[in-house]
């Protein structure tokens, strides 16, 4: 437990070993989902795990942005409510939960006979990188005594940054926090954890076989993680970050994280300078969102239609793997710049493949 109770203190929540291990982000949310769950009831004199769901469900909600991890709807499918039950609130020009557009879905929620079980924050999207206010959306969270669950499983490497730490401030006041240590943290699949604010939730979900002897383990300050995880048989999964930390230490760490950060930005205004390619939106993590934009292509549906085939035609080609997304109704190319090792220079030189793709598939 060693390593969660470093991971709170990172977090800057209070001591304690309050959270555990998992295989990734999609069960850490659906963890932070199902305790935030079983909380509301409880608040309620409800026991859903002594007598399951009760009531009109398609009057709970879960409010996450526009661009959370599909996981969410995922999750609250499991859980027994389904889609129907997830509230999309509209993002700003910097793809953050807009905190307006929330504070009028709470509103008018509860002007409807609904009740809201949980907001789920996002530290860097998939696509966009982008973290969020949290001082802000926790401040809403607790005045409605709303659940707030942060998936930081992209952007939760920023805990031990030196230059970017700050765009964290006030995610030690959110309840439950998804993490994924797959990504920035550079491990191999699977190893993700979740980590729960107060150690006392983990009573909503305790469990006792006496075949577990969990009782007896406990009370010989034996870790019992039957009651912390949806899984009972585990595998070692923490060794794995134990050894990255040992073997580089948390400043070699912080170094490759800023490098990946800082290296965006650089790439962010190279391309921005470049009259054949177009900036989709300014980065906040290790990714950029740009497009190859011909000077005399105007029409968007073949600039569109030209991105994607350049993605494709370089794979094909073998020089490269570019990634083609789509953010906020943009077809649109991503770097994903972890790799301590590649400098801007290499990402000129990527660059470069894409411009002679777009040219190639113009005269084609």
């Amino acid at each position: 437990m060693k390593l969660i109770e470093w991971l709170r203190e990172r977090v800057g929540y209070q001591a304690g070993d309050a959270g555990v291990f998992t295989s990734g982000g999609t069960q850490s949310n659906l963890m932070g989902l199902m305790l935030a769950r079983d909380a509301f009831f409880a608040r309620q004199g409800h026991s859903v795990q002594q007598d399951g769901l009760i009531g009109d469900l398609r009057k709970i909600k879960v409010f996450c942005s526009a661009n959370a991890h599909f996981s969410v709807q995922k999750n609250m499918a499991l859980l027994g409510f389904g889609y129907q039950c997830v509230t999309q609130v509209k993002t700003d020009e910097y793809a953050r939960m807009d905190l307006n557009d929330l504070a009028e879905k709470v509103a008018q929620a509860h002007a409807n006979g609904e009740q809201i079980m949980a907001i789920v924050a996002t530290a860097g999207t998939t696509d966009a990188g982008r973290s969020t206010r949290w001082r802000d959306i926790a401040q809403i969270a607790a005045q409605h005594q709303i659940w707030l669950h942060v998936d930081a499983a992209w952007g939760g490497a920023l805990l031990l940054s030196e230059q970017y730490r700050h765009y964290l401030d006030g995610i030690e006041l959110v309840d439950s926090i998804t993490l994924d240590f797959h990504k920035q943290f550079f491990q191999t699949i699977s190893c993700g954890a979740f980590l729960l604010k107060e150690a006392r939730h983990y009573e909503l979900m305790r469990y006792q076989a006496a075949y577990l002897n969990s009782e007896f383990d406990e009370a010989q300050g034996v870790p019992n993680l039957v009651s912390k995880s949806l899984q009972t048989t585990r595998r070692f999964d923490a060794l794995k970050l134990w050894m990255g930390l040992e073997a580089l230490g948390q400043k070699q760490y912080a170094e490759i994280i800023d490098h990946g950060i800082t290296l965006s930005q650089q790439v962010a205004e190279y391309v921005s300078a470049q009259p054949t390619l177009e900036l989709v939106m300014q980065p906040q993590l290790a990714s950029v969102l740009f497009r190859s934009r011909p000077a005399q292509q105007t029409d968007d549906a073949a600039v569109a239609l030209l991105n994607q085939r350049i993605g494709d035609n370089l794979l094909e080609s073998g020089q490269a793997n570019v990634g083609v997304t789509e953010f906020n109704g943009v077809t649109c190319l991503k770097l994903t710049l972890l790799n301590p090792t590649v400098t801007l220079d290499d990402v000129k030189r990527l660059l470069d493949l894409v411009d002679s793709a777009a040219q190639g598939l113009a005269n084609a």
